[in-house]
């Protein structure tokens, strides 16, 4: 736990930026705008649900079990389309959504403090190797966990690759500039 008592202050620094800069991303930067489109019937798409009572959680149409992927009636169904997945979201609780994505940069900084604190240990920690090791290991942290489900559910991967390159190389500055020496 030394790393906690020696890096503690670039772990809360950056996920400070890192929040602010998740939010900037989101809420003014362009290249999210069209990560999701409208329905051109949406009216009678929400109507539908609602009429439904569709319960808060996450669907695949047509559903199947791995069993019956094989099944001719279910290849047909996945054949003439349409297939996709639906996200039913229920009321958002926008204090505990901003406050669980503070708390996800901090988990995750302090589990990156502490790959750095043992990848640096008794070697040059100039700022150059320290940028060079935190920002690596801070744009695969940030970018890669969600491409496979990005490949699998057709969502547009750049964008997030985009930002977790730019919270990767804010880490590595951040971890960089206030590393003990």
């Amino acid at each position: 736990m030394e790393f906690l008592t020696a890096l503690w202050l670039p772990i809360v620094v950056s996920s400070v930026v890192l929040f602010f800069a998740s939010a900037v991303a989101w809420m003014f930067m362009p290249h999210h705008r069209n990560d999701y489109a409208k329905l051109g019937s949406e009216e009678k798409f929400i109507t539908l649900v609602r009429d439904l009572h569709v319960p808060v959680g996450r669907y695949m149409f047509p559903y199947c079990t791995h069993q019956e992927a094989n099944d001719s009636e279910m290849k047909r169904k996945f054949k003439e389309g349409p297939s996709g997945t639906l996200t039913v979201l229920g009321h958002v609780n926008m204090g505990a959504n901003v406050a669980c994505t503070f708390v996800f940069f901090l988990i995750v900084n302090v589990c990156l403090a502490y790959l750095f604190w043992f990848a640096l240990a008794g070697s040059d920690t100039s700022f150059l190797r320290v940028f060079r090791i935190a920002g690596t290991a801070g744009i695969l942290t940030y970018t890669v966990a969600a491409i496979p489900n990005d490949i699998w559910f057709k969502r547009p991967a750049w964008t997030n690759i985009l930002d977790g390159i730019v919270y990767g190389l804010i880490v590595g500055l951040i971890f960089a500039a206030m590393w003990p020496r």
